[in-house]
C-alpha cells in the first residue's frame, strides 16, 4: 500500500511541474517589424516541442492508468482475503522415537514447542492444518487460521513404532487439494519433520510422494531431527531428496533450541514467500516507471528552455 501512496505522491508532483513548465514564458523581447515595437512572448522549447509535452502527458495517463488498476486490484485482494489466505501443512512424525530424551524434555515436546514458536511467526490468516504420522497417517487439524487448534491437536497424536513419511505426505497433499477444490487454489506449502528411518509400505513411497508435491507445485521444507548418520537415526539423504524434489530446504536440529530456531527461520521464511499475492504488485512499480520517465522529460524540457 506505501508503494502506491508513493506513487500517488510522484503523480501529483509531477502533473504540478508539468503544467508550470509548459506555462512558463522566457521574459518578453521587443521586436521591430518595420512599425512601432512590440513584445513577442517565447515559450520555452519544452511547450513549443511537437513532441515532448504530447510523450509527456501520455506517460502521465499510463501512470494514472497503472495506478487505477493497482488500487482495483488492492480492493479485490482485500476483499478475497479469507478465500485466499495461504495454507501450511505440519506433518509431524509421531513414531515411539520421539519419546527420546537426547533432545530435552522429549523430542515430542520440544517439536510441539517449535510448532508453537512457529505458528506465532506465521499472520494471523495463514491456515495451517496438521497431519501426524506413526502407524498410519493422522489428519488431526483441517487447515484452518485457529493456530490453537492445531497447537490442542498437537497434543495428544497417535503413536506407533513405524514411521511411514511416505504415506504422511501423501495425507497432507490429499489434505490440501481437498481444501483447493472446496474453496480454490492458493499458495500453499508443506513442513516436514522427522527424526528416524522411513518404514517402506507399498502404500507411498516417499520420493513418489515428493514428485506429487513438485507437480502441484507445493515445496516441502524438512526437519531432520535427533542424531542422523546412525543406527535407527533419522534419514538425512532421504529427507534432503524430498526437500530437493520439491524446492524446498532441509534443516537440522539436535537440540530443542536448534528446533525452535528452525522453526523460527521456516515461520519467517514462508511469511514472506506466501504472503497474499496483489496484482498490484506489478501495477505500482509501472505507475512509478511511467512517473520517473515523464519527470525525465520535463527535466529534459526545462534545460533545454534555458539555452
Amino acid at each position: 500500500m506505501w508503494a502506491i501512496v508513493a506513487a500517488v505522491l510522484v503523480l501529483a508532483a509531477l502533473i504540478a511541474v508539468v503544467l508550470r513548465l509548459t506555462k512558463r514564458e522566457s521574459p518578453q523581447k521587443p521586436v521591430r517589424r518595420g512599425g512601432p515595437s512590440r513584445t513577442v512572448a517565447k515559450r520555452s522549447s519544452f511547450a513549443t516541442s511537437p513532441w515532448l509535452p504530447r510523450l509527456t502527458i501520455l506517460l502521465i495517463v499510463l501512470t494514472v492508468a497503472s495506478l487505477a488498476a493497482a488500487f482495483a486490484q488492492f480492493r479485490v485482494t482485500k476483499t478475497q482475503t479469507r478465500t485466499t489466505a495461504p495454507i501450511v501443512m505440519l506433518v509431524v512424525d509421531a513414531s515411539k522415537t520421539m519419546d527420546s530424551t537426547d533432545i530435552t524434555p522429549n523430542r515430542l515436546a520440544a517439536a510441539q514447542d517449535a510448532a508453537r514458536t512457529f505458528l506465532q511467526q506465521l499472520p494471523a490468516e495463514f491456515r495451517v492444518g496438521l497431519v501426524t504420522f506413526a502407524v498410519e497417517p493422522a489428519v488431526l487439524a483441517q487447515p484452518t487460521a485457529d493456530h490453537e487448534q492445531v497447537l490442542a491437536a498437537l497434543e495428544s497424536p497417535p503413536r506407533g513404532n513405524r514411521t511411514v513419511i511416505g504415506e504422511g505426505l501423501a495425507a497432507s497433499l490429499d489434505t490440501i487439494e481437498s481444501t483447493w477444490s472446496e474453496e480454490g487454489q492458493t499458495d500453499s506449502a508443506v513442513i516436514l519433520l522427522s527424526d528416524g528411518l522411513d518404514t517402506p509400505t507399498d502404500q507411498v513411497d516417499p520420493l513418489d510422494a515428493a514428485t506429487r508435491a513438485r507437480s502441484l507445485g507445493l515445496p516441502v521444507y524438512t526437519v531432520v531431527l535427533g542424531l542422523t548418520g546412525t543406527p535407527g537415526g533419522a534419514n538425512m539423504e532421504l529427507m534432503s531428496q524430498i526437500a530437493t524434489t520439491t524446492g524446498g530446504s532441509v534443516s537440522t536440529a539436535s537440540t530443542a533450541g536448534e528446533l525452535t530456531s528452525a522453526y523460527q527461520t521456516l515461520g519467517t521464511q514462508l511469511s514472506t514467500e506466501l504472503q497474499i499475492g496483489s496484482k498490484a504488485q506489478i501495477f505500482v512499480p509501472l505507475a512509478i516507471l511511467f512517473a520517473i520517465a515523464a519527470a525525465l522529460l520535463v527535466l529534459m524540457g526545462s534545460s533545454r528552455s534555458r539555452f
